[in-house]
């Protein structure tokens, strides 16, 4: 099946929640959440270096890629010293990268992820994203891309590492 990448738009906003409810529904986070409710103001919370991307199949949403400048008031980084030195203003965080539980093995994680690669690399350094390495799934496709676990945990939650890869 052929997977076509592009621009998030504001009438993806259920698809993408829905995916996220389905990819993400044992975080309280999400649980707590109306659906779309997430992304309702999106536009009102990217930047011009902001890359929100969605996946689709045969015209149907099935994924979706967001990422973002890094940006501690955000998200608090570890306080790890030679995190510090590895995540500089040159560095894009990968916020979320979700594929329907029915699409995958159609490619559409990889495609997202390559296309933020592709985008991310005209602009920054470096791309970090934190995942839990016990998502095998997860991990095998992001090392298969040339990221490295930086072996540090994330303090809000400690079962994430945080994975970087040169651009």
């Amino acid at each position: 099946m052929q997977v076509d990448v592009r621009e998030f738009r504001p009438t993806d906003e259920l698809d993408v929640a829905t995916i996220g409810s389905k990819v993400w529904s044992s975080e309280q986070y999400w649980r707590d959440m109306t659906p779309g409710e997430e992304y309702s103001d999106i536009d009102g919370k990217l930047d011009r270096d902001s890359i929100f991307l969605v996946a689709e199949i045969e015209g149907s949403v099935v994924g979706y890629a967001l990422a973002f400048d890094v940006d501690e008031r955000k998200h608090p980084y570890p306080s790890d010293e030679q995190f510090r030195k590895q995540v500089t203003e040159d560095t894009l965080y990968l916020d979320e990268l979700g594929v329907s539980p029915e699409a995958q093995h159609n490619r559409a994680g990889t495609a997202l992820l390559e296309e933020v690669i592709e985008r991310a690399s005209r602009r920054y350094d470096k791309l970090l994203l934190r995942t839990n390495p016990k998502a095998k799934k997860a991990m095998g496709l992001y090392l298969k891309h040339g990221f490295q676990d930086l072996d540090v945990k994330d303090p809000e939650h400690p079962e994430r590492t945080y994975l970087i890869r040169g651009l």
